[in-house]
């Protein structure tokens, strides 16, 4: 993913990363696979991170922070490369951040109050600590949106992944007006489709 020192940089008026080693444009898919990699990664850390609590290496407390602390860092990540990078970001960029991470913190205490139960298993813990770090999908494609204002049409497509019946009709919609709001106030990762965090669709502008 691009960083400081990255020899990637965002071209806005080409809404393209380059290589200036190279001169070459990043893909989109390109692009996508370093936010996926990046969400894995942190999924990865989050699932590792439900061994200990259940181990009682770390308190029921230590766990919850550091997966605020996981949920912000990967929140940020997507946002910076879906914005082009973090000179470009304004403070309404950075609230929005606040206001998605903020969505995530209550869904975490919910999610804390039933470990606390005892009730929930390991794999459990596991396997819903990872999907809010899948959530910060989001971000990217928010952040997307904003690096593009004067475009006037989106599209929903889905990937080789296995899609759900609700993305699939979002796909089938083809090109729509970005102003009609034609999904509902979804986007990929958002929640609000039935593969929720899982979805691995993605939008383009034009």
């Amino acid at each position: 993913m691009p960083s400081p020192s990255s020899p990637y940089i965002w071209l806005p008026d080409l809404q393209r990363y380059r290589d200036t080693a190279t001169g070459r444009f990043a893909s989109s898919a390109e692009v996508r696979g370093w936010g996926q990699a990046s969400m894995d990664d942190s999924a990865d850390h989050a699932r590792g991170m439900a061994g200990a609590l259940t181990e009682h290496d770390i308190t029921l407390g230590q766990w919850e922070r550091n997966m605020r602390e996981q949920i912000k860092e990967e929140y940020i990540r997507q946002y910076l490369l879906g914005r082009g990078g973090r000179d470009l970001m304004t403070p309404v960029d950075w609230g929005s951040i606040g206001g998605m991470c903020a969505d995530q913190y209550r869904y975490l205490d919910g999610f804390a109050a039933e470990i606390a139960t005892g009730e929930l298993s390991e794999k459990q813990i596991a396997a819903r600590s990872a999907m809010y770090l899948h959530s910060a999908r989001e971000a990217f494609e928010r952040a997307r949106d904003r690096a593009q204002p004067d475009v006037t049409e989106i599209q929903w497509n889905t990937t080789a992944a296995e899609s759900c019946v609700d993305c699939v009709a979002y796909a089938d919609m083809g090109w729509q007006p970005i102003a009609d709001d034609p999904y509902g106030g979804n986007l990929p990762g958002s929640g609000g489709t039935r593969c929720l965090v899982n979805c691995r669709c993605f939008t383009t502008r034009r």
